[in-house]
C-alpha cells in the first residue's frame, strides 16, 4: 500500500512538471505597485514588456492612490503576452490651490502697480523736460513695459508648476500586436477623477487583443488616445467634466481568451 501511494505521488508530480513545461520554458515578467498618497506627489513608472512598453505617472498636489499589476510572457517561437489591470484615482487640494491662486494675484497686483509708478515718473519728468522728445519718451516707455512684461511671465511661469492639479496618466503601447492606448485625467482644485483600465494581448500566429477602459474627471482636462492597426483609431480631448466607458476587442484565429491558458 505504502508503496503504491509513493507511485502514485511521483506520477501526479511527473504530470504537473509535464504540464509546467510550457510555461517554464517560456520567459516570464510581473511587477506589481499600490499606493496611497497625500501631499507633494510624483510618482512615475516605466515598463518594458515582451512586445511592449507601458507606464503611468502621478503627480500634484493633494491625494492618490492606485495599483498597478503587470504580467509578461514571451515563448520560445516568438510569441508574446501581456496583461495589465490598473487602477488610479487622484483628488486636487481646493484649500491649497486657492491660498496659491491669491497669493500669485497679489503678487502680480504688486507689480502692475510698480508698472504704473514707473509710467507716472516718466510721465512727470516729461512735463518738467520741455527737451524730451516724444520718440525719447516712447523708448523710455517701451523699456519700462518690456521690463514689467517680463516679470509678469516669470512670476505666472512660476505659479504655473506651484499650482499643481493632480495628473494621473497610464499609457500602454503593444508594438506586436499594433496597438497603442493612452488616457491622461488633470483635475482642477476641489475636482478628482480616476481611471481603470485592463489590456489583454496575445501576438503570434493567432491574435487576441481586448483594452477595456473606464475614467471619469469631475472637472478638469481629460484626454484619451486609441488606435489599433487596421481596426480603430480615436482621440478625445475634453475641458470640463468627462466620464467614458469603453471596449475593445480583436480576435483572429483561434487564440483563447483565457490570460492564464496555456499557449494554445
Amino acid at each position: 500500500m505504502k508503496k503504491k501511494l509513493i507511485i502514485g505521488i511521483a506520477l501526479t508530480v511527473a504530470f504537473m512538471f509535464i504540464l509546467a513545461l510550457p510555461v517554464t520554458a517560456a520567459d516570464y515578467k510581473h511587477t506589481r505597485t499600490s499606493f496611497r498618497y497625500i501631499g507633494d506627489i510624483f510618482h512615475e513608472k516605466d515598463i518594458e514588456y515582451f512586445g511592449g512598453t507601458g507606464t503611468f505617472f502621478v503627480q500634484g498636489f493633494g491625494e492618490a492612490s492606485g495599483s498597478h499589476h503587470a504580467h509578461t510572457v514571451r515563448y520560445p517561437d516568438g510569441d508574446s503576452k501581456i496583461n495589465v489591470n490598473m487602477n488610479m484615482r487622484g483628488q486636487t487640494d481646493a484649500d491649497y490651490a486657492e491660498i496659491i491662486a491669491r497669493e500669485e494675484a497679489d503678487i502680480l497686483a504688486h507689480v502692475q502697480e510698480r508698472r504704473e509708478q514707473a509710467i507716472a515718473a516718466l510721465n512727470a519728468r516729461k512735463e518738467t523736460s520741455p527737451g524730451m522728445t516724444g520718440e525719447e519718451y516712447a523708448a523710455e516707455l517701451r523699456e519700462i513695459n518690456a521690463y514689467f512684461d517680463e516679470l509678469v511671465a516669470e512670476i505666472i511661469e512660476s505659479y504655473s508648476e506651484a499650482k499643481k492639479n493632480v495628473r494621473i496618466l497610464n499609457s500602454n503601447t503593444l508594438r506586436d500586436n499594433r496597438a497603442a492606448v493612452r488616457v491622461g485625467v488633470d483635475m482642477d482644485p476641489g475636482e478628482s477623477g480616476f481611471i481603470r483600465q485592463r489590456v489583454a494581448s496575445y501576438s503570434g500566429s493567432d491574435r487576441y487583443l481586448n483594452i477595456r477602459s473606464h475614467f471619469e474627471n469631475t472637472g478638469g482636462t481629460t484626454k484619451r488616445d486609441l488606435s489599433i492597426d487596421g481596426f480603430v483609431s480615436e482621440r478625445m480631448h475634453v475641458e470640463g467634466y468627462a466620464k467614458v466607458w469603453e471596449s475593445s476587442t480583436v480576435q483572429e484565429g483561434n487564440t483563447k481568451t483565457g490570460w492564464w491558458d496555456h499557449k494554445p
